[in-house]
């Protein structure tokens, strides 16, 4: 627009250049007011009105189009400016006036989504969900609330997928001791230890009895030996709630829930996949879509963590690999003349009359009598060829294992075939064409293997058209030459092979003369012209791969996995968590003097409701200092990003050893790597520190512990836990559920923490 302006503003009044000039440097309003006054100056110009006009829209364009960058960038200041800008110059624009409105409703729309971000940081989803509709019914694409709705559907889809857990409110190991003891009165003992509230079904017989004998297991181990020997399961209803029930098909098809769960596949197809579910997990309810390529499974929730799994070792990319494949022609010609061309033709000249030929050949006409002469001349032929001919073909594939790949350089010769029907009066023929490839033809079929080798099978063919056929009923076919290969190679990745020896060799010897003299010996090269030719081709195959992806193989803990029984499908092994806290899976350090250290509390089967009452005493209280504990780590990440989560510890009294145990939620976390701090290293003593981690149920057990009775004090670093990010969420909460600090002897050492550790993890 601007060079049209200037070339308009050449043959313009002086305020009409004026205007044109202003408007080429952005001062729209300065030149359109110079416009108007060259229009009130000429009123019967119209070509300076139509001038005005066209200025003034494509303005006006121009600003509506910064307006709506403006308020598709959130600029919304920006945004207002330039639509007030426009109604400037054009008043009552309808652009800008709706332009102006719709921000109205932005402002309006932008404060409904901060309360729904606002009651969503504060844990009030319903209301952030009920605002978030509200928005998407005055602006159905509005991306705040959009961003809303998905934080809910996060949150929900993670509270219904991730198992609910128990949280006993003991924090130390217990000891059952019990001998034909009344299940319910097992059940009230480990109520009154744990804090757990137990519900049992009215089909389990009241005279069931237990005989359990257990030290030093956690709460939970505990509840489930005793369900194991009894015949009994459970159903967490809350963290300190559980039901029980008897362990028969008809009581699991009653309580055990059952969660529908779609897999999507990348790399494997759905059926093939369908078929090791089947067969390996023995699933029923599963229902195949191949247009999307998933699988919709319904089960249990163990079931579905090992069908997980199974389709995360099997739903890998197939490797790839590019062939480089060279491919040379070399043709060697020689040939040789050497002689004299004598003449072969005679003429019999008759006055009167054209030449009569001889042999087929024209004589030149003579005007003369009539005679018999030779018109001819005779030549004397030196001639030597020599040729070497290279033809290359090189082509890069890049193909999918076990899959072929196929390469023609050359042509497709029509080929006619006629087929003759005889009729009542006349045959009908009918002409067909088909297709023949000559020239170059190529196939590799790859298989890469797991430690870098490729396995090719090649199949080489090299074919030339020689002269073409016809034959009585009118069909054409040719003559073709072909030279092939067809071998199978296992080649390292980066290493060449050359295969060559495909040969043709053809020799020719010809000679042309005058008869019975070309004969003689010695002297009948002077009466002839013999041709030697002879002519070498071979074909050379050069080959190599380059592997670009090759199969990941999984680690040893996802190739190898517990399934649980035949009967029941179990995603964790069993485990019992001996001497330590809740949740860990190690044994805590052994003292380091032969003094006794604090027994944890031991339930025996009574003999009387009164003797329960010392079983139950909590040990008493250490004289030593408390432990303080804290978190550092940093207040957000993203998904795909690891940080590192520091349990800081403050021990004023001697620290000997710990055990610990963390949870987290498992669908936004993943724990990558967990090691020692610096607090208990102290005078560079090497410590025993082991951890365990269940990567389903969301938990860590970390154990360490110093040799020798002298502990360690001051602050430091217990240990360090890297985390990954899987998925976001506005808040995901690490927690502390156990701790069994001791100092020297094995003393319990009292502990405060500074409460959960909460981490914003963004998309």
């Amino acid at each position: 627009m601007a060079g049209a302006l200037v070339l308009v503003a050449c043959a313009g009044p002086v305020p009409d250049r004026e205007g044109l000039a202003l408007i080429v440097d952005g001062h729209y309003e300065q030149g359109l007011n110079k416009l108007e006054e060259a229009a009130r100056s000429d009123p019967g110009n119209q070509e300076l009105r139509m001038r005005l006009l066209t200025s003034r829209e494509r303005i006006v364009m121009q600003i509506l189009a910064a307006a709506a960058s403006a308020r598709a960038a959130g600029d919304v200041g920006e945004a207002e400016a330039q639509y007030r800008r426009v109604l400037a110059l054009s008043p009552g624009d309808a652009r800008a006036t709706e332009g102006l409105r719709l921000l109205e409703k932005r402002d309006l729309h932008g404060e409904m989504v901060r309360q729904a971000q606002a009651a969503l940081k504060n844990g009030d989803v319903e209301q952030a969900e009920s605002q978030a509709q509200k928005i998407l019914g005055l602006s159905p694409r509005n991306p705040g609330a959009l961003e809303v709705l998905a934080q809910v559907e996060r949150l929900r889809a993670m509270d219904s997928t991730v198992p609910t857990q128990l949280k006993s409110r003991l924090t130390k190991p217990v000891s059952l001791e019990f001998r034909d003891a009344n299940l319910k009165m097992v059940f009230d003992v480990l109520s009154r230890i744990s804090g757990i509230n137990f519900i049992l079904d009215k089909d389990i017989k009241s005279d069931i009895k237990v005989t359990i004998y257990v030290r030093n297991v956690a709460v939970e181990d505990a509840i489930d030996l005793t369900l194991v020997q009894s015949q009994l399961e459970k159903k967490v209803l809350s963290d300190n709630s559980v039901l029980i029930y008897p362990n028969t098909p008809q009581k699991i098809r009653d309580y055990q829930d059952l969660v529908v769960r779609a897999f999507y596949l990348v790399n494997s197809e759905a059926k093939q996949t369908a078929v090791v579910l089947k067969s390996i997990l023995k699933l029923k309810d599963m229902h195949v879509d191949d247009r999307l390529n998933m699988i919709l499974v319904r089960d249990t929730p163990e079931t579905i963590r090992l069908a997980e799994k199974v389709i995360r070792l099997q739903d890998l990319a197939d490797p790839e690999v590019v062939l480089e494949i060279e491919v040379l022609e070399i043709n060697r010609t020689r040939a040789l003349e050497l002689g004299v061309n004598w003449p072969d033709t005679f003429t019999w000249l008759v006055p009167g009359t054209n030449a009569i030929t001889v042999n087929d050949l024209p004589f030149r006409q003579h005007t003369s009598g009539s005679r018999i002469g030779v018109n001819a001349t005779m030549l004397l032929k030196l001639r030597s060829d020599s040729s070497i001919a290279n033809t290359i073909s090189n082509p890069r594939i890049r193909i999918k294992n076990r899959d072929k790949a196929r390469v023609l350089v050359g042509d497709r010769v029509p080929v006619i075939t006629a087929t003759v029907t005889p009729g009542a009066t006349n045959p009908v023929t009918t002409e067909s064409i088909s297709y023949l490839d000559v020239g170059l033809k190529l196939e590799a079929e790859p298989v890469v293997m797991l430690d870098d080798d490729v396995s090719i099978k090649v199949t080489l063919e090299v074919s030339t058209l020689g002269e073409s056929v016809a034959t009585n009923s009118g069909s054409l076919a040719y003559r073709v030459g072909t030279r092939t290969i067809n071998t199978s190679l296992r080649l390292k990745d980066g290493e060449t092979q050359v295969l060559m020896g495909l040969i043709r060799d053809d020799e020719r010897n010809t000679a042309s003369g005058v008869p019975g003299l070309a004969d003689m010996p010695v002297v009948g090269r002077l009466f002839s012209v013999p041709r030697n030719e002879r002519q070498k081709t071979e074909i050379v195959l050069s080959i190599t791969p380059r592997i670009v992806r090759n199969l990941v193989r999984p680690d040893a803990q996802e190739m190898e996995f517990w399934s649980g029984t035949d009967a029941s499908m179990k995603a964790r092994r069993p485990t019992l968590n001996s001497g330590s806290a809740p949740g860990s899976a190690v044994a805590p350090p052994a003292p380091a003097t032969p003094q006794a250290p604090a027994l944890p509390p031991v339930a025996r089967a009574p003999e009387s409701s009164a003797a329960l009452a010392p079983a139950l005493q909590a040990p008493p209280p250490s004289a030593s200092a408390p432990l303080q504990m804290s978190w550092q780590a940093p207040p957000t990440a993203r998904v795909g990003e690891q940080f590192v989560v520091g349990v800081q510890a403050n021990a004023p009294s001697p620290l000997v050893g710990a055990a610990m145990s963390l949870r987290f939620d498992p669908a936004a976390l993943e724990v990558v790597a967990v090691e020692q701090g610096d607090l208990l290293k102290q005078a560079n003593v090497e410590n025993r520190f082991n951890h365990t981690v269940d990567a389903i149920g969301g938990r860590l057990a970390v154990n360490v512990a110093r040799p020798g009775p002298e502990g360690a004090q001051g602050q430091g670093r217990l240990f360090n836990v890297t985390f990954r990010v899987k998925a976001a969420a506005p808040r995901s909460q690490i927690l502390l559920t156990s701790m069994s600090p001791l100092g020297p002897g094995g003393s319990p050492i009292p502990f405060s923490v500074s409460g959960a550790l909460s981490i914003a993890l963004q998309p």
